[in-house]
């Protein structure tokens, strides 16, 4: 399990020093709204397929800001059914469909997900759908709402700590967030088999120092 700053999925594409590291194929779901989720993952998004990275959102609307498809940035729209037996639409499992989906037919090495519900955990029913050798990783980038918000409050916190526990790496904007899920969200410190990364992303030379860490914790090495 890694902890990071949002640049941590950058540090996992690959050491640009390593030829044997290929570029890849990058599934990410955000809220498309005005807010730091739809900012930050569309510029991650962004800087990935910059960097050549295959990178594809899926979602019920395209990220406001998110340029329009390009030759390695595409959007998947996620259909979301009016079934009469339902009282609520549901918006869950059409998710975890859709992410299986795109990651059976593109071949995605990782699916990084903005906020834990229900992203998160639509990622992890999406990978539990494919076989384990298709199988992406799951990156899950914390939210402070989750935490804080009088709306979500404690009751999602089981869903919250499910994701968590349940994801290949899990990203952090900051120290102080991070510490915060660890109190809050019944979520175990590091032990000798949890290898925990905190990237600064001031310092350059801590970040290139720990790109292939990030490679290997997350099994994207290429043997």
């Amino acid at each position: 399990m890694i902890f990071g700053s949002l640049a941590s999925l950058v540090a996992a594409h690959a050491c640009s020093e390593n030829a044997s590291i290929r570029k890849l194929r990058i599934g990410i779901t955000c809220y498309p709204s005005v807010g730091g989720s739809g900012i930050l993952a569309s510029a991650l998004g962004e800087n990935l397929a910059r960097l050549g990275h295959e990178v594809h959102f899926i979602g019920y609307e395209r990220p406001f800001r998110l340029p329009p498809d390009s030759a390695h940035l595409r959007f998947h729209p996620v259909v979301i059914n009016d079934y009469d037996l339902f009282k609520y639409p549901d918006y869950t499992l059409p998710l975890s469909v859709k992410m299986a989906e795109v990651s059976r037919e593109f071949r995605l090495d990782v699916l990084h997900v903005h906020y834990a519900v229900p992203h998160a955990t639509a990622a992890i029913l999406a990978r539990e759908m494919l076989p384990a050798k298709r199988q992406p990783k799951v990156s899950y980038d914390i939210a402070w709402y989750g935490h804080y918000a009088p709306g979500p409050g404690p009751w999602l916190w089981s869903g919250h700590s499910h994701a968590l526990n349940r994801s290949d790496a899990v990203t952090a904007v900051s120290a102080f967030l991070k510490n915060e899920t660890h109190r809050l969200l019944d979520f175990p410190r590091p032990n000798r088999n949890h290898s925990q990364l905190f990237l600064n992303p001031r310092s350059t030379a801590t970040f290139l120092a720990n790109r292939c860490v990030v490679n290997s914790d997350c099994g994207l090495m290429k043997h």
